[in-house]
């Protein structure tokens, strides 16, 4: 009797944990608004030179992962996607302001953008601030000067967050189009139907994935930099947060996430014709890929 409700308990209290984690990150992001809002009004002072940062990468990496665990800190600020879309600015923070001068300034001036809403003032309790940028956001041509200033401040520093098994980046990019869904925030995994990747589709994906690694490497040689993987942020977490906070220059803090793994399927289940795809890859630089 008790062995078949054990489980249920389990899944129970790990659900309860997860929405007082929640509500804890919820605390936060509205208690900072608030602050925010008193800065603006010159009600408080605020710390003129937080800690700057930036995620820099693709997508389908871990980069909601490691945001998520970055915001469970209190005293860093992930944002999130800011330049993903136009006419619009990408938070991705609840009860954060979107206001019309802010989308505004965004589009008229993305540089006084940063500058006045992400590396300006913030509550003196921040104590790094940081975005999420991939490769190719702001790559319109009235953009552009925002790679250049961020290559520019050479204290603004960059987490370049990768994926060593591109395959696996590349089925998570056709999942997430498929269903939509692009994060996990129940940490339960669901069923999904296995793909069909075309080599031609597998051989541009990696080219342009390591062709984008190796241009922002180079860009951004000068700043200071982690490197950082996937696969290492999920098999030593601890050690790897660690390394992030010493280098963002907070206190050591154990940090929680808000996202999880969508699915932990094998490739070879993953994707129908994996041994033929394999196969093809065999004497390839990405055979690696392959081996699980």
């Amino acid at each position: 009797m008790f062995s078949s409700t054990k489980p249920n308990i389990l899944a129970s209290n790990q659900s309860f944990q997860r929405m007082a984690d929640a509500a804890s990150e919820f605390k936060k992001f509205f208690d900072l608004y608030i602050r925010v809002l008193l800065l603006n009004c010159g009600l408080i002072r605020g710390q003129a030179s937080p800690c700057n940062f930036v995620i820099l990468g693709r997508s389908r990496t871990g980069s909601n992962f490691l945001r998520g665990l970055l915001n469970s800190h209190r005293n860093i600020l992930a944002l999130g996607e800011i330049f993903r879309g136009r006419n619009d600015v990408c938070w991705d923070i609840p009860c954060y302001p979107k206001t019309a001068s802010m989308i505004s300034l965004i589009e008229s001036d993305p540089v006084a953008f940063l500058q006045r809403y992400v590396f300006g003032k913030w509550p003196d309790k921040i104590s790094a601030v940081g975005f999420k940028m991939f490769y190719f956001y702001a790559q319109d041509e009235d953009r552009l000067l925002v790679w250049d200033y961020l290559e520019g401040q050479k204290d603004l520093k960059i987490i370049h967050l990768t994926r060593t098994n591109m395959l696996r980046t590349l089925l998570s990019v056709r999942r997430a189009n498929l269903n939509q869904k692009w994060v996990n925030t129940s940490g339960t995994t669901e069923p999904m139907q296995p793909v069909r990747l075309d080599y031609d589709e597998c051989i541009g994906f990696f080219r342009k994935t390591r062709e984008w690694e190796l241009e922002y490497d180079r860009r951004f040689k000068d700043h200071p930099k982690v490197d950082l993987t996937y696969e290492e942020l999920s098999s030593d977490r601890a050690n790897n947060l660690k390394r992030l906070q010493e280098f963002l220059d907070v206190e050591i803090h154990h940090l929680l996430p808000s996202t999880y793994k969508q699915t932990t399927i094998p490739l070879l289940d993953a994707i129908c014709n994996y041994s033929e795809l394999k196969e093809r890859f065999e004497n390839s630089e990405w055979i690696d890929f392959f081996e699980e």
